[in-house]
């Protein structure tokens, strides 16, 4: 759920902005990213949910923060 700032989602290859209150269903395997065009902070609450709950799942296909190695 977003709780402050306008992000824009991208889920597979479908592009959308979302404001406060707004909330996105990321399905299982779904390339995704999150990207903040604007000065104003985007704080997100994240939940998680099935077997598999920590970020060892998590297959990075471009990283502009150095995680990938």
């Amino acid at each position: 759920m977003i709780t402050h700032g306008k992000p824009e989602i991208t889920i597979n290859k479908q592009k959308f902005f979302k404001k406060p209150e707004d909330s996105i269903f990321i399905p299982t395997g779904a390339i995704h990213r999150i990207e903040n065009h604007f000065k104003k902070p985007v704080k997100i609450i994240e939940v998680q949910t099935g077997t598999i709950l920590r970020e060892s799942d998590i297959v990075r296909y471009k990283d502009i923060y150095g995680r990938i190695k």
